[in-house]
């Protein structure tokens, strides 16, 4: 063995929007997926922006591997340089990297949703980053638009909250899955875990999952996005 490596594939719909904000990028050793929170074109150049930023944190050294400390202060010093955009622009970020030691990060901020699964089963997932998740951990009943509140975000100076990272050994064919909060009502868990039992290529997982997305755009009411990495050696 001489390193570890992603195959990986996307899909998305643009919905009933007008623009589509997702955006994602797809590397040998790294995936990043963020949803530009609104419908304008400064929140998908938020989301651009922070995609590559987070794929420069999180590129491993060619020998040796990522620490959790790098990892979090390489977010915090994010600053958007793109122009002109409103002092509240929000992006959610989720990002995953294969390092040359054989470990596996995750790195999550907002409500968009990380799944690890190795032998058709969860490995980790990460927390939605929003008011109601937030209310329903502290025993309340979470009031209408909860769900759109972002707790944790990206914005234009970095993180608004900590970001979530958890590692694991990788193995090959350790599956990533990150899908937007305009996807996840449509991959509940069964779901998920059948495309990825019977489908070993991320192509074919990805559009076995979007199979259950709405037949019309104009019944998705948000944009979607789903991003399927696997691992393998090189």
């Amino acid at each position: 063995m001489s390193g570890w490596r992603f195959s990986s594939s996307a899909v998305q719909d643009k919905g009933v929007r007008t623009r589509q904000n997702d955006t994602y990028l797809l590397t040998r050793n790294v995936v990043a997926l963020a949803d530009g929170a609104g419908s304008s074109s400064e929140a998908r150049a938020l989301a651009d922006a922070v995609v590559d930023h987070a794929a420069r944190v999180l590129s491993p050294p060619a020998s040796g591997g990522l620490t959790a400390i790098e990892v979090a202060r390489g977010l915090e010093v994010f600053r958007y340089s793109g122009g002109d955009v409103t002092p509240a622009a929000a992006t959610t970020l989720l990002a995953a990297a294969v390092d040359a030691t054989g470990m596996l990060w995750m790195v999550s901020l907002g409500d968009s949703v990380a799944t690890s699964i190795r032998g058709g089963s969860i490995l980790a997932q990460s927390a939605a980053h929003n008011r109601a998740a937030q209310e329903s951990l502290q025993g309340g009943v979470p009031a209408l638009g909860d769900e759109a509140r972002l707790t944790r975000f990206m914005g234009l100076s970095g993180p608004v909250g900590a970001a979530d990272i958890q590692v694991q050994r990788a193995l090959p064919g350790d599956v990533i899955v990150l899908a937007t909060d305009g996807f996840l009502p449509y991959l509940t868990m069964p779901i998920l875990l059948e495309a990825v039992r019977r489908h070993r290529a991320p192509e074919a997982i990805v559009l076995a999952a979007a199979e259950h997305l709405p037949s019309e755009s104009g019944d998705l009411g948000d944009n979607a996005t789903i991003v399927v990495a696997v691992v393998e050696e090189m």
